[in-house]
């Protein structure tokens, strides 16, 4: 290829990007869109493409790697600042631009990378906005999802404001929430479509929190809307800190501002500017967003609660707070949120931590831990930060003392200290399990170290052997101490079985079947280093988690069958004698004197003895079917109940020497799991 083919293919893929400019702008339904073509010019200078809105004129100039060639970012941002005098002449008298008056000018990159220091430099005067992939990626995202609704979005990040400034009035109460004014009120969503928007994390020079839209909800959500459904729970709102909202109470013959000062409310009118972007979405995005489906001429009032200048801090505090209850939220987006968002608090720091292991260059857990602002697709072999946060939450790795009660010597007030303390001691100790268990470490995802389940086992017993060293040396460990007693277990994970190794990876599936391994890994370390006091106390019954689960869901079930708000003697009147007495003895001991508790003294046994007291309110339950679970008949029930009870009678006895025949722990398994599904629907009905 020559150098007038060379010339001639970096102009074309010049023009590509240009047009999908211009088809960017189109697609928000921007006014007076042009450009992409070499005769277009204002004042003599050609602009690659250009957009307007009510009063706003947009200029860009589109930079691609190629054809921004061996100069800097800086450069063109000064060969574009020198060209303002002139474009502006030429807009203000430009036939069809000239209705124009306020202007702003973009350059938009294309594989380019985009400095903090390139951010600065644009933000002098005169402006220069930039617009790199991931921004042109994020709006054209948004578009499909919103449609031309993104470009409010869009225009508010540019502080454009709209030329109709008729603030929003609505009828509310106001409440104070601490410092803050909290304001409940309905309204049209459509109405605040213009103004509010998803606060997004792609944008490196604001820290965002805001889960990604899902087109199929938005969907079934507008079907709802247009069947006649309703909301009863809230969208959730807050006014961003500079936006001038007003409040005016009202006081009348019938009702004031001052008649509950106790409960610190007041009625009356509610004004906010219509200002592009000046409503952060915190929850109901989805509700929000699915009226753009719906016909413009459908009213619906939707409530809304809005907080007023809330930080961004305290946003995202909410935010995690309502998705950490709420299934739909992926695990691994609120581990990794919470160190960008609550740096300073405990799960901020944990996930720092994992954040730490990760990124340490030459770390033996470099770029072997997945989270979502890594920005790279999660493969097969890599571990869920949600896995190594929880793992290190539930050993106390960050707090002051350890699982066990001893002190942690990695605990630092300071969280930047924290972080560095707890992430260097753990990636001494995973260096070892390199070193030590190379087939294991190599097997990666079909082996057992670097797994989901299998990392939470390890960070257990890295906890172990922190405070084995800290109670008898009174000092955090180093590496030969992870050495001495991580090399017992080598037998058990240096196997070239991997059949051997996939029924570890099962074993680990649950928090019952961690712990359970854990227990024997502790057993196998005592038995080989003589240190009878390593691991300090640990549970040896099997499937302890489940049966704890089941217990609960049993008395749940109980209180809801059997409960009488008008009685308080509901339970005593429901069991025998002997269990009551029991269970009154039991609230004793544990010093509780609420006897709307009493239920919750009994045990696994005790509920199924309750309920075959009470057949003829539980059995049918079990037996429905129209439940997915059922059971079949009276026979199958009973069965199952026996076996629950003496299956646990016999692992609890399973470490002195009790055997097990082959097969009853699968059995139990399968009859747990079912309990479980037919409990949880009939709790659910």
């Amino acid at each position: 290829m020559d150098a007038g083919e060379k010339i001639e293919g970096k102009k074309k893929y010049a023009t590509r990007f240009e047009e999908y400019i211009v088809q960017f702008l189109k697609n928000l339904e921007f006014n007076d869109v042009d450009g992409a073509r070499d005769d277009f010019l204002i004042n003599g200078i050609q602009v690659d493409a250009c957009g307007g809105w009510e009063n706003a004129f947009l200029v860009i100039e589109c930079k691609t790697k190629r054809k921004l060639g061996k100069k800097n970012l800086r450069s063109a941002i000064n060969e574009f600042r020198g060209k303002i005098p002139l474009l502006e002449r030429g807009i203000k008298e430009h036939p069809k631009y000239s209705k124009y008056n306020f202007f702003k000018y973009i350059i938009v990159t294309k594989n380019i990378k985009v400095r903090k220091l390139d951010y600065e430099y644009a933000n002098h005067r005169p402006s220069i906005y930039i617009w790199n992939d991931d921004f042109l990626e994020y709006y054209s995202n948004l578009y499909s999802y919103i449609k031309p609704y993104a470009k409010y979005d869009l225009l508010g990040e540019m502080r454009i404001k709209p030329i109709q400034q008729l603030p929003i009035t609505v009828p509310a109460f106001q409440i104070k929430f601490g410092k803050v004014n909290v304001y409940n009120f309905v309204m049209n969503p459509k109405d605040l479509l213009e103004v509010a928007f998803v606060a997004r994390r792609e944008v490196g020079k604001e820290r965002y929190y805001q889960r990604i839209i899902r087109k199929e909800r938005l969907r079934k959500i507008a079907n709802y809307i247009k069947d006649g459904g309703s909301f009863p729970n809230n969208i959730i709102i807050s006014f961003k800190k500079d936006l001038d909202v007003k409040f005016h109470a009202i006081k009348g013959p019938n009702y004031s501002s001052t008649e509950w000062p106790y409960l610190g409310i007041a009625y009356g009118i509610l004004q906010f500017p219509k200002d592009y972007r000046s409503c952060w979405i915190i929850d109901g995005q989805h509700r929000l967003y699915a009226f753009i489906n719906v016909e413009k001429s459908f009213y619906f009032n939707m409530p809304i609660t809005a907080f007023e200048h809330l930080d961004i801090e305290e946003q995202c505090k909410f935010f995690l707070d309502i998705n950490k209850n709420q299934k739909p939220v992926n695990p691994d987006l609120l581990w990794d949120l919470n160190g960008e968002m609550i740096p300073s608090e405990k799960d901020g720091v944990i996930s720092n931590v994992a954040k730490f292991l990760n990124n340490e260059d030459k770390g033996p857990l470099f770029y072997k831990i997945y989270y979502p602002s890594t920005g790279v697709r999660k493969r097969k072999d890599m571990i869920k930060i949600s896995a190594v946060c929880i793992a290190i939450r539930n050993r106390n790795l960050v707090e002051d003392c350890t699982l066990q009660n001893i002190k942690n010597p990695l605990h630092d007030e300071d969280p930047s200290n924290c972080v560095k303390k707890v992430g260097s001691s753990l990636s001494k100790y995973f260096d070892i399990l390199k070193i030590n268990f190379p087939n294991n470490w190599h097997l990666k995802s079909k082996g057992f170290i670097l797994t989901n389940g299998g990392i939470s086992v390890m960070i257990g017993l890295f906890e172990k052997i922190l405070s084995r060293i800290m109670q008898k040396d009174g000092r955090e460990p180093n590496k030969e101490d992870f050495k001495f007693y991580a090399t017992p277990i080598k037998t058990i994970l240096e196997s070239h079985d991997t059949t051997y190794l996939k029924k570890l990876r099962l074993r680990c599936t649950s928090e019952g079947g961690k712990a359970e391994l854990l227990n024997e890994f502790i057993l196998k370390i005592r038995s080989e280093t003589k240190d009878d006091l390593f691991g300090g106390e640990i549970q040896t019954t099997k499937f302890k988690d489940e049966f704890l689960m089941l217990e609960k869901k049993l008395k749940n079930l109980i209180k809801k069958k059997l409960y009488d708000p008008e009685n308080k003697d509901w339970f005593e009147e429901a069991v025998d004698p002997a269990m009551y007495k029991r269970a009154l003895k039991i609230m004793k001991k544990n010093g509780i004197t609420d006897i709307g508790k009493i239920h919750l003294q009994v045990g696994l046994g005790d509920c199924i003895s309750i309920m075959r007291r009470h057949e003829k309110i539980f059995y049918p339950i079990f037996l429905s079917e129209e439940m997915e679970s059922s059971f079949g008949n009276k026979t199958i029930l009973e069965g199952v109940f026996g076996t629950i009870t003496t299956m646990r009678a016999k692992l609890e006895a399973h470490y002195t020497g009790a055997k097990i025949k082959l097969g009853d722990e699968e059995i139990l398994k399968l009859n747990l799991e079912k309990m479980n599904r037919c409990l949880d629907e009939a709790l659910k009905s």
